[in-house]
């Protein structure tokens, strides 16, 4: 080929063309070799020539020289077996999807629409039968389910607890979709503890169309976490958030500085296990956009308290006062057995404590005990009397006997303006007369919420209230959960409550949490959601843990059994201490109209084979999605 070139190099040259000794060379081309006739030649079979011979084309890329109407650019016809364009495509792929059309021998069902094929995940609700299998979407929820119908689990990259409370955060990075805020730290903080934080997850985009049984590690979906050091080195512990398990100590999804991100309001501590017993209880506020690792020493603004009785944030909750400023929060404060005096239980917070103006916690509202009484267990805030203003529900329980005492529910009627003692409140729901000494020292006075569905009158919300009860079977608990419709102010027991939902036999109803649920099986009726837990031990030194999730539509009156629900969410695999500590159902995390329904496991066990002191433990989480069930 070589010499074939060089004799044609000097063949097309003359001495009547200029350059150098009278000669110039030509400039040769490829010329392909074109059979057909159509243009283009075969790639692989060509000339380097000055002057085009006979038979051949300067464009490459025949895929059938023996055909005039097969070459590059050609008119396409689908599903003829011929390649005329020569593109390299499936001729029964159209939609170029990589799965072949059904009806050609392929699986796809639908192959003029990429996005349907079996390769995907069903859409819910939009009437396309995406993935080609002939059956409604898996997200419709109904029936029984476990953690291994779980359409995307994310699970701790770290031992240790991960997950016992949850927020919905907002979309702290504009890109469309909302992010969940956790807590993170390790089951035994004091055996050389990592850095315990909150961590902000940001689902992945397209889990809308995500074939069920989706997995992640955490380490892959962290946005942002947030945590508090120690730099001097003089505390022996040091962690965000010290709420209990379905009462979050934090806020997100608020816009404090209106930028259009959402911010947050985040409760940390430390203590020293010295003699002085030195604690430090703060809240911080930090502005979003979030990324990134953070710590709070470096938030925008900070509420600190160094008095050991002041816990400030142990839990916290949103409210809408109408008072004219932006923004109030309430944030329950712990208060020690010891201290019997009077002691602000829940704080109101508002922009003017961390505007740099000087105002400080004693100059904020706050609801007193003057009693031996733990006030602000699980804050909720919603309308309850429908008049447009926000309104609070705190728990109480006497603490000077762990084991005897008083619980009861209190609201107070917004807007809360000045200093109130609890005894003062607008209604108070008085579990006492139905407890048990075990209840009271169990959960009395955790669990409580305000459902946003108007209550059967029509106006204001409805008050949920979970007790943990030994009366049904021998030897057993099965607790039940309250249902009351705002009457006006007074003093009622759970004798006056117009529904009752009766838990099973094996657990405490509501002993982690009750959530608001929006409407996960997307019928058009709100949810409540109730969790159930309880611990079978095996023997002094094993134990297993189960827990459930039961999603009610609420019933107008009457009694009714969790195990009658249409949708539960059980723990069936491995062991787990705290199965549903928190759970949430009123947003849509996957990207499409319908909510879902998150359900966490903050302390899976890793090892169940070990023994109990033994064990470790791995967090994590599981997505439910929601919608109608069919196509």
């Amino acid at each position: 080929m070589m010499l074939a070139l060089a004799t044609l190099v000097l063949s097309c040259t003359g001495p009547d063309q200029p350059g150098a000794g009278g000669y110039d060379p030509c400039v040769p081309a490829f010329w392909y070799t074109d059979q057909d006739g159509d243009g283009y030649g075969v790639a692989s079979d060509f000339l380097y020539l000055c002057d085009q011979p006979a038979g051949t084309a300067s464009l490459k890329g025949d895929c059938d020289d023996a055909d005039a109407a097969v070459y590059p650019g050609a008119a396409d016809v689908w599903y003829d077996g011929v390649d005329s364009d020569c593109g390299g495509e499936d001729d029964f792929d159209a939609d170029g999807d990589g799965f072949a059309s059904d009806a050609y021998a392929g699986d796809d069902c639908d192959d003029a629409e990429p996005s349907t094929n079996p390769g995907v995940g069903d859409v819910c609700g939009d009437g396309i039968d995406n993935n080609c299998d002939g059956l409604p979407p898996t997200c419709g929820l109904s029936g029984t389910n476990t953690e291994a119908d779980a359409d995307f689990t994310v699970l701790n990259t770290e031992v240790g607890d991960f997950a016992s409370n949850l927020a919905y955060a907002g979309d702290s990075n504009g890109d469309g979709i909302g992010e969940l805020l956790f807590d993170s730290y390790p089951r035994d903080p004091l055996k050389g503890a990592p850095l315990l934080t909150y961590v902000l997850i940001q689902l992945p985009d397209g889990l809308h169309q995500a074939k069920p049984g989706t997995a992640a590690p955490r380490s892959e979906l962290e946005l942002a976490s947030f945590s508090l050091s120690d730099p001097t080195d003089t505390w022996d512990w040091t962690e965000v958030g010290h709420g209990a398990p379905g009462s979050p100590p934090y806020i997100a999804n608020v816009d404090l500085d209106h930028d259009g991100y959402p911010d947050y309001l985040l409760s940390s501590r430390r203590w020293s296990n010295g003699p002085a017993h030195d604690r430090q209880y703060r809240i911080d506020v930090v502005f979003g956009p979030a990324q990134g690792a953070m710590d709070l020493d470096d938030a925008t603004w900070t509420v600190q308290i160094s008095d050991h009785a002041e816990g400030i944030g142990a839990a916290m909750v949103m409210m809408d006062q109408g008072t004219g400023l932006d923004w109030t929060a309430a944030a329950r404060s712990s208060l020690p057995t010891a201290d019997l005096g009077t002691r602000p239980q829940v704080h109101l917070l508002g922009p003017q404590l961390f505007d740099g103006s000087g105002t400080t916690l004693d100059d904020m509202p706050a609801i007193y005990s003057t009693d031996a009484y733990e006030t602000g267990r699980n804050p909720d805030s919603a309308d309850v009397d429908g008049d447009g203003v926000a309104d609070l529900l705190v728990g109480t329980r006497d603490i000077r006997n762990s084991w005897l005492g008083h619980a009861s529910q209190e609201v107070f009627l917004g807007p809360i303006v000045g200093d109130v003692d609890v005894r003062d409140a607008d209604l108070v729901i008085d579990q006492t007369p139905w407890m048990t000494a075990v209840d009271v020292g169990l959960s009395a006075g955790y669990h409580h919420i305000l459902l946003a569905a108007p209550s059967s009158t029509g106006s204001g919300a409805r008050i949920a209230v979970a007790l943990p009860l030994e009366d049904c079977d021998e030897g057993t608990a099965c607790g039940k959960v309250f249902l009351f419709d705002w009457s006006g102010p007074g003093w009622v027991t759970p004798d006056d409550a117009q529904a009752v939902l009766v838990g099973p036999p094996e657990a405490d109803a509501g002993t982690n949490t009750l959530a608001w649920g929006g409407d996960a099986d997307a019928n058009g009726t709100p949810e409540l959601l109730v969790t159930t837990s309880g611990v079978q031990w095996e023997s002094e030194s094993t134990a297993d843990g189960f827990g459930g999730l039961y999603v009610v539509e609420p019933p107008v009156s009457g009694t009714y059994a969790l195990d009658d629900s249409e949708i539960t969410v059980r723990r069936d695999l491995v062991p787990s201490y705290g199965f549903a500590a928190a759970v949430m159902g009123d947003h849509s995390v996957d990207g499409d109209a319908w909510d879902d329904l998150i359900v966490t496991d903050p302390s899976l066990v890793t090892d169940p084979t070990k023994k109990h002191d033994d064990r470790d433990y791995q967090g994590g989480f599981y997505v439910f999605r929601g919608g109608p069930t069919g196509f």
